[in-house]
């Protein structure tokens, strides 16, 4: 079944775009493009489709309410790369004529040891409903416009809104608010490429109590696990 945003073909009036005029051979043709640079999803038991892959993520966390408190410690995590599983939905075309793709990060676990905050602890962060069943979804989005050849190495911006758990020896943080991703792609899955944090992310307690700012984040998938 072809969608354009979230309807139907049969739902549409005739006052398209020009470029869209015959939706299924525009959607055939955009989606072309995207194969090129696309690497093959598997299907999961569920029947829905998507990656299995391997990711490495970097945070700075200050404990506190105040980022700016020089008299608070401070610390960068290197997590180690560590698998994780992305559900990547069928491209819809938009009203615009963009070719849209949507994303979950269904898990994602990586573990370091602090040297600051907790010496010689571990700390343990996590992404998904499958890591944390109480954590709001993790979802992406990435828009490719018309006039904008993916294929021919034209980046688009991709954006992703993270809900993350960080198990601690205080207990397990989390950001009431999601953080928002962001990185520029031409490829999918964006192997190779970085999303940064944009602004500051509080990090609370079990009680909603916020006792920490992440103030960096920079993940990168490293590689696709095809076996």
């Amino acid at each position: 079944m072809i969608k354009i945003g979230d309807m139907l073909l049969e739902e549409l009036d005739r006052d398209l775009p020009s470029e869209i005029a015959d939706p299924a051979a525009a959607l055939r043709g955009r989606a072309g493009q995207v194969l090129e640079v696309m690497t093959p999803r598997r299907t999961f038991a569920d029947g829905s489709r998507g990656y299995h892959a391997i990711a490495q993520t970097t945070i700075e966390v200050v404990a506190g309410k105040d980022p700016n408190d020089t008299t608070m410690p401070r610390e960068r995590f290197e997590f180690p790369e560590s698998p994780c599983v992305i559900q990547l939905h069928d491209p819809v075309l938009t009203l615009n004529g963009a070719l849209r793709l949507d994303l979950e990060i269904k898990s994602y676990r990586a573990e370091a040891t602090s040297q600051v905050l907790f010496p010689g602890q571990k700390v343990a962060l996590g992404v998904g409903r499958s890591f944390d069943v109480n954590l709001p979804p993790s979802v992406g989005r990435l828009e490719i416009p018309l006039g904008i050849d993916f294929a021919a190495g034209d980046t688009v911006r991709s954006h992703q809104m993270i809900f993350l758990a960080v198990e601690t020896p205080i207990g397990t943080l989390h950001n009431p608010d999601a953080a928002h991703m962001f990185a520029t792609v031409n490829k999918v899955p964006p192997i190779g490429f970085s999303y940064f944090q944009e602004g500051l992310v509080p990090m609370a307690n079990a009680d909603n109590e916020v006792v920490a700012i992440k103030v960096f984040t920079e993940t990168a998938l490293r590689r696709v696990v095809t076996d």
